[in-house]
């Protein structure tokens, strides 16, 4: 919460929670939130303690990616997660689940498009239900079924903000910046920058509009090159 002004939540490539950064710590309304949460040790937590995990693997997103991916970790999973998830706001806050009670009871449930609390006018970075797949590969070079590593991916980063992702290794956190990058393109959806779509934009344009700040920067960088 001290890098970032709103937090997104990734599970199996899609979008499951989005806030303000200190909202999503201290009061979680996803279950897979409240279990990442539970994974990070506490100043008080005792030397020696059991920190919070997660039971099982993320699922392999190639086949039936119908109702919540989570369900089959999840200790709160009942029969409707197998349908349609619908996304809740309330406030700043958004959550994708069939769970409702944490949220108030002046709630209100939206559609994925609808979830969008900033105008285009304002929004620096906007991700409109962008869906990203691969073709796998089957046997004697046979096409198998598409991996879909982004499904639905929404957001708004006003200007002036920041945002940051977080979720397990293979939530498609890297695929999502990827496509903002312009260099994966979207099966569906709309990515703009400055109201302008990423593809359209030349590598020049794209290159001055968003770049990337690699975690190694000895591996980012040419050491040949001097300053």
């Amino acid at each position: 919460k001290n890098f970032a002004t709103r937090v997104g939540v990734m599970y199996a490539g899609e979008l499951v929670e989005n806030g303000l950064a200190h909202e999503i710590i201290s009061a979680p309304r996803h279950p897979y939130t409240s279990r990442l949460v539970a994974c990070a040790p506490a100043l008080d937590t005792p030397r020696g303690a059991q920190l919070g995990w997660l039971p099982g693997i993320p699922p392999r997103l190639i086949g039936d990616l119908s109702g919540c991916q989570f369900r089959f970790r999840c200790e709160e999973a009942r029969t409707d997660c197998d349908g349609s998830i619908p996304w809740h706001v309330s406030g700043s806050r958004g959550y994708r689940c069939v769970l409702e009670s944490n949220l108030q009871q002046n709630r209100k449930t939206l559609s994925v498009s609808q979830t969008i609390t900033t105008s285009a006018s304002e929004a620096l970075l906007e991700l409109r239900s962008v869906t990203i797949a691969y073709q796998s590969m089957g046997a004697f070079l046979t096409q198998g079924p598409s991996f879909v590593a982004l499904k639905n991916a929404s957001l708004v980063l006003p200007r002036g903000s920041t945002l940051g992702l977080v979720g397990e290794s293979g939530s498609g956190k890297s695929t999502l910046a990827r496509a903002v990058l312009g260099l994966e393109k979207p099966v569906s959806g709309d990515i703009l920058i400055g109201g302008k779509a990423v593809g359209s934009l030349d590598p020049a344009s794209r290159a001055r509009a968003v770049q990337p700040v690699f975690q190694d920067p000895n591996a980012s960088l040419n050491p040949r090159h001097t300053v």
